[in-house]
């Protein structure tokens, strides 16, 4: 019984951080105001945490939610090259 409610809880953290992340990676802010290209992406914070926290697969696992969820969500305007 808790080896399932550890899978369950593991799976809700990453799901949770993924969310997050993609919240996060719509708050978007120039780092220069003379070069507005340059933008600050605070959106891997959270898989940071999962990473130290939950271990480099959750990391990865985060981040690729996190890119599937923008491109569900907005789209992409570079044809996939820099995602």
């Amino acid at each position: 019984m808790k080896k399932n409610m550890t899978k369950t809880n593991r799976m809700v953290k990453i799901a949770m951080l993924s969310a997050i992340a993609a919240v996060i990676m719509y708050l978007e802010f120039p780092l220069l105001p003379t070069f507005p290209f340059l933008k600050a992406d605070l959106s891997d914070i959270p898989a940071l945490i999962g990473a130290f926290s939950l271990g480099p697969a959750a990391g990865v696992i985060i981040e690729a939610f996190k890119v599937v969820l923008k491109l569900i969500i907005k789209g992409t305007s570079s044809g996939f090259v820099g995602d």
